[in-house]
């Protein structure tokens, strides 16, 4: 009964800050359409996009594709990149050789040019586990080690976990029991973000909750982490290399081959917040705006990656989001320039859109359409801190 009362009460307070969200969300929606202001043309968009190729030293030429070898001998490849880690490759790993299971598993650690001691701890695990495999490489990047692994696979499935995070017990034998028994190519998991994620307890640790079959495309977060893929998936794909933000590209791109995709509202996953982490480091950098840059990628190139049908506004507006997010600390000039670029690709390929939109979306069309920078900016203000 208390515990009846105490998510009566959750659920009451969930409800009133929802609504509370959307009268100020309203408020401020009908205030900033007076901040209204002209859209720009081809070649304001095309100077646009070569100054923030130079500001932000984006890639002149991305590559998404490879062929890397498929060759199963355990249920689930495990890839970690990982770079002076040392403070948290150690917890990672035992949150993984801790889990009970009944598959079997490889863990590929590819250290980035660590120059802390994070090889001699990552030694000391492999001297008692078999399935751990370790590579080293000049600093290159994330990507670039993700790559390394994904040369040859050897999983069924692959799953990606950053050095600074865990994982919880259950997180094998759940997810790959809805893999193998759904056959699904992506199962996703719930997660807990925060700067202190070693002490949660998993209560429903073997047992799925609330297991659903979603559209991966408009369901399913953009990032590698807190999933499970099939290997399939990565039987031509690869990380882009030399650019921020590349495995959100990726899994955009995934998710469109993804025929069966499962989510779970199992906490399985711990998404440490690190401040020496790129996340918060990347918020200072001029490379930030590779965000955006990514997103303008994806959408002028979307036929030649095949991404032409079906491409989801819904994916579209969640990423300008994040993108926001991501640039929100750069000078105002360029966050108003990058806002200017996504406009223009609104207005070149949803602006005719028949969708209906709920309240949040039509308050980000509005903004688009209008070219109005401080109504955009405040909804992703919001939205990104809820």
């Amino acid at each position: 009964m208390i515990l009846i009362n105490y998510l009566l009460t959750w659920l009451k307070e969930k409800i009133i800050l929802n609504k509370l969200i959307s009268f100020i969300t309203f408020f401020f929606y009908n205030i900033l359409k007076m901040f209204n202001s002209k859209g720009i043309d081809q070649k304001t968009y095309n100077d646009n996009n070569y100054f923030l190729n130079e500001y932000s030293k984006f890639p002149s030429s991305l590559n998404i594709f490879s062929k890397n070898i498929i060759n199963p001998n355990y249920d689930l490849m495990i890839i970690i990149p990982t770079y002076n880690n040392a403070h948290f490759i150690k917890k990672c790993l035992m949150s993984i050789f801790n889990q009970k299971t009944k598959y079997t598993y490889s863990v590929h650690v590819i250290d980035d040019g660590s120059t802390d001691n994070t090889i001699e701890i990552i030694k000391e695990f492999q001297s008692c586990n078999q399935n751990l495999f370790l590579y080293s490489q000049s600093n290159s990047g994330a990507a670039c080690a993700r790559n390394k692994a994904l040369k040859k696979i050897d999983g069924k499935h692959i799953c990606f976990i950053d050095s600074d995070d865990v994982i919880y017990q259950g997180f094998i034998e759940v997810m790959l029991n809805i893999a193998f028994n759904k056959n699904s190519d992506l199962v996703e998991c719930n997660y807990l973000y925060s700067k202190n994620i070693d002490t949660y307890q998993n209560e429903n640790k073997y047992e799925a909750i609330n297991v659903r079959k979603v559209d991966a495309v408009s369901d399913c977060k953009g990032f590698p982490w807190m999933k499970i893929y099939n290997s399939s998936l990565f039987k031509n794909l690869c990380f882009p290399e030399n650019v921020l933000y590349e495995d959100t590209m990726i899994s955009i791109i995934l998710f469109y081959y993804v025929k069966n995709a499962i989510k779970i509202d199992n906490v399985l996953y711990g998404y440490r917040d690190n401040s020496d982490g790129i996340t918060y480091r990347s918020r200072n950098m001029n490379k930030s705006a590779q965000s955006f840059l990514l997103t303008n990628y994806l959408w002028n190139e979307k036929s030649n990656l095949n991404l032409d049908t079906n491409f989801s506004i819904y994916q579209f507006f969640e990423q300008l989001i994040m993108d926001m997010g991501r640039v929100r600390k750069l000078p105002q000039k360029i966050k108003r320039l990058i806002f200017c670029q996504m406009c223009f690709v609104y207005m070149q390929y949803y602006h005719s859109s028949s969708v209906n939109f709920n309240k949040k979306y039509k308050y980000l069309a509005y903004s688009l359409k209008n070219n109005n920078f401080l109504l955009f900016y405040f909804l992703s203000y919001v939205w990104n801190r809820i």
